[in-house]
């Protein structure tokens, strides 16, 4: 601008105006939707040269701040939240504030408590929870898991986002009592049989009601079943039948052969079957039919190879005959003496 007076004389001066552009941030770097748990998240605004930016959150925490850059830790939680940036110009002039929606989500799964189930049983392990997809640890991907052994379950679930969240149960395999009552028997006269289930510490159940160890069971037809159940609830059960007393049945298995030599070792023709007979009587005849021996009832003094003189029989087989005297048919076989 210039002045002139009346004088002809004259004056200048002037000024400098300057226009400064508003800031208008905008992310270069943004994640609207974040998997809970996922660790810091980048996000990114481009500005004006010189300018400062002052972000604030909702929900996660800032671990890194680089003035147009931030690292976002959105932790576990789930749910929608907000982060917004303004900028401030070096001349400062400041921006309307910008933001961002952001969703925290992610799957959830849950296999519940570790797993112990009986040997020879199996283990069915189903996930509960939010999830559209999962994998197994042995790369399957059916709706449960079942096994039969001890073993850690691992599964990893997907949401729409692809989102991922695992969890694990242990499986553990308990062993089963082992009970057996012995072989089906015969039981005569006064006889009796002490069963044991075995198992000290577990549960019983017999079938004739009791619930200890051991049981006592006498002569008649019956079967004796016993369910076990120890200290893991694991079960097993065995039977055994006790069949009507039956004379031949009975001395099926006494001896065939004696060898009276002095030795101690089978020297005389001793079996635990003629006990149950307190009247019976044992012939002993030779292969012509002769009479040579001959005990007193009650059987009190074993056969020891010898004729009724005491004189030694040779090494052959000898016929006899034993007589319970309770109405029973006689039993009749061969005894062999060997020397």
């Amino acid at each position: 601008m210039r002045f002139e007076n009346a004088c002809d004389t004259s004056d200048a001066n002037s000024t400098t105006v300057n226009i400064y552009p508003y800031p208008n941030p905008q992310f270069t770097v943004q994640t609207d939707v974040v998997c809970s748990n996922q660790g810091p998240v980048l996000y990114a605004v481009k500005g004006l040269t010189g300018s400062t930016f002052n972000w604030t959150v909702t929900g996660g925490t800032i671990t890194s701040n680089l003035g147009d850059s931030v690292l976002i830790d959105w932790g576990e939680q789930f749910g929608n939240f907000q982060l917004t940036v303004i900028e401030t110009s070096e001349h400062g002039y400041s921006s309307s504030q910008l933001s961002l929606d952001v969703l925290v989500t992610g799957p959830i799964i849950e296999l519940g408590d570790d797993q112990f189930i009986c040997e020879g049983k199996t283990a069915i392990i189903t996930p509960t929870g939010e999830f559209v997809s999962l994998l197994w640890h042995d790369g399957t991907s059916t709706t449960s898991y079942m096994t039969n052994r001890k073993e850690m379950i691992t599964v990893r679930v997907f949401d729409e986002y692809s989102c991922a969240a695992e969890d694990n149960v242990q499986v553990f395999v308990n062993p089963l009592p082992s009970v057996n009552l012995g072989n089906d028997t015969i039981l005569c006269e006064e006889s009796s049989i002490l069963l044991d289930a075995g198992n000290t510490g577990s549960s019983f159940e017999w079938a004739t009601g009791e619930s200890t160890q051991t049981i006592v069971v006498y002569k008649g037809r019956q079967d004796i079943w016993v369910v076990v159940t120890n200290e893991y609830g694991c079960q097993d059960v065995d039977k055994i039948s006790i069949n009507e007393c039956s004379v031949k049945d009975l001395f099926t298995n006494i001896p065939n052969a004696i060898t009276p030599n002095g030795d101690n070792v089978n020297d005389t023709w001793y079996f635990d079957e003629a006990l149950l007979s307190p009247d019976v009587e044992i012939e002993i005849f030779d292969r012509w039919g002769k009479l040579i021996w001959h005990s007193e009832k009650g059987y009190p003094e074993p056969w020891d190879g010898r004729s009724q003189s005491g004189r030694e029989m040779p090494m052959d087989s000898y016929y006899y005959v034993i007589e319970l005297n309770d109405g029973s048919e006689q039993i009749l076989g061969t005894i062999t003496i060997i020397r």
